[in-house]
């Protein structure tokens, strides 16, 4: 009597979905006691994000969530920031300072209390006058100069700040897609890291490094950088209208910042734009190469993510603290 096919194919789609769920329950089984960079990015966006009802801003923080993530405590305030509580009136002896930027600002992979923007306004707060300084961590992982510019726009009223500081990354020229990763991807950390570690293969094959990635990032015609351009005058205009003084602030990639690496010559092309449209900017590269003492990745939240550790954000906090106390004086 023959063997009826269909029990062999259902027998291997069986086996098969057995194998892929013992492989998922493995890794989500690896990754609460070990740390996975594409898995902590995928519990970020699971855990703490939401689509966005504002118009042209694709994601934001859910307000109230919270998560460990790169072994930190990883909180969220009731207006969707990972800072401590904020009222929206603002007391007239109080002088606000608001922080835009990406995953680098909002302190990935270090304890809130240890992020810049929470050591500057420690610092700020220690001296003797009468001024109650308030320094808003409004960065949002994934997010690029042009939701920044959205998010700013519809934030400053509401917020009122005194100065924003734009914290630029080099990368934030990218295009970011408002894409569905789907019901699988989402659902699954094994399929989460599966697209990710194909997009990282990608990746190393159509680009020698990274600096030869970041210079096509900024030529003359690159749609990202031009798009970029725009935000940066965007968000010059908006803080114009509202009386606030605005900052650049200049994050590195903290993979090679030598100066012979393409990332120099971006900055350099960064650094002329913003110099050429009369916008105020700090470089953080030079603090940086200053204060490595041997190996880069000492500045790194982990041996595979060179996100900017607890040493990484004292170097903002100290190059940024001069400048700050410069135009504060003013104000004082």
């Amino acid at each position: 009597m023959a063997k009826n096919p269909y029990h062999f194919i259902l027998l291997i789609i069986t086996n098969l979905l057995v194998i892929l769920f013992v492989i998922e329950l493995g890794l989500r089984v690896y990754s609460s006691f070990f740390i996975v960079y594409d898995l902590e990015m995928h519990k970020y966006a699971i855990e703490l994000k939401r689509i966005s009802n504002t118009s042209g801003l694709i994601h934001e923080h859910i307000p109230n969530a919270k998560a460990k993530l790169m072994n930190v405590g990883f909180n969220i305030n009731s207006m969707g920031f990972r800072d401590d509580e904020i009222s929206l009136g603002k007391n007239p002896d109080q002088y606000r300072i608001m922080v835009l930027g990406c995953s680098n600002t909002v302190g990935w992979g270090v304890e809130q209390e240890n992020v810049f923007t929470a050591l500057i306004e420690k610092k700020l707060n220690k001296t003797k006058f009468p001024v109650e300084y308030q320094v808003i961590n409004a960065g949002v992982g994934n997010y690029n100069t042009l939701l920044e510019s959205i998010q700013i726009k519809d934030r400053i009223q509401h917020l009122d700040p005194n100065m924003v500081i734009l914290h630029y990354y080099i990368n934030d020229a990218e295009i970011i897609l408002n894409e569905d990763v789907g019901l699988f991807i989402r659902s699954s950390y094994l399929f989460a890291f599966l697209k990710n570690r194909l997009k990282y293969h990608k990746f190393k094959r159509e680009y020698q490094n990274l600096g030869s990635y970041y210079l096509q990032l900024y030529e003359t015609d690159s749609e990202g950088w031009l798009s970029a351009q725009n935000a940066f005058l965007d968000i010059k205009e908006i803080c114009r209208k509202n009386d606030a003084i605005l900052l650049v602030a200049l994050q590195p990639d903290l993979h090679n910042i030598s100066r012979e690496s393409g990332q120099h010559k971006c900055h350099k092309i960064i650094t002329s734009f913003l110099s050429d449209h009369k916008i105020s900017y700090l470089d953080l590269i030079d603090s940086y190469r200053t204060n490595v003492k041997e190996d880069i990745k000492s500045l790194w939240v982990h041996p595979n993510d060179a996100h900017p550790n607890i040493e990484g954000h004292r170097i903002i906090f100290e190059a940024l603290s001069p400048v700050l106390d410069s135009i504060l004086h003013k104000f004082q």
